[in-house]
């Protein structure tokens, strides 16, 4: 991830702003365009991650329950395949490896209300937990969104 400094901000130029905007999809010029104002969006895009919830109604024998997680990747928070090669010398697809799914709850029970009711109490717990700030190397404050997506279950094991 980039998590830049507040210094990597103060020194780039009114061009370098536009251009890192522009390449990100996020510069709108009937908007403000004031050195302060690009730097500040581009704080913004550059310290939030998304964080990805799906439920698909999985099972496992006819008995389960299977919720993933994994973070999107989006070019403003995360370094590009480029950019990472440039940077490091280390060609791989950051974009494959940021988004692979990663098993987050996986439950033995029926697919019964009652029964995924009995972990909600770990969830409610993460959700909290996810008001809690980490940090770049740099110490400054990353954002994080939640997006849970959910398949319907009419088509349920």
């Amino acid at each position: 991830m980039k998590g830049h400094s507040d210094l990597k901000f103060k020194n780039m130029t009114t061009e370098q702003l536009t251009e890192q905007l522009k390449f990100l999809g996020e510069l709108n010029e009937s908007n403000d365009s004031s050195p302060e104002v690009l730097k500040d969006r581009l704080k913004k895009h550059e310290r939030s991650r998304h964080l990805i919830l799906w439920s698909d109604h999985s099972c496992i024998l006819n008995h389960g329950h299977l919720l993933t997680v994994n973070f999107l990747y989006d070019p403003a928070f995360y370094y590009t395949r480029e950019e990472l090669l440039f940077r490091s010398g280390v060609d791989i697809d950051v974009e494959a490896v940021v988004q692979t799914p990663q098993a987050y709850i996986l439950a033995r029970c029926t697919d019964k209300l009652t029964d995924q009711l009995c972990y909600t109490d770990n969830r409610f717990q993460d959700v909290e937990e996810l008001g809690q700030k980490i940090r770049s190397e740099y110490g400054v404050p990353i954002n994080d969104y939640t997006r849970a997506f959910q398949r319907s279950s009419a088509n349920v094991c």
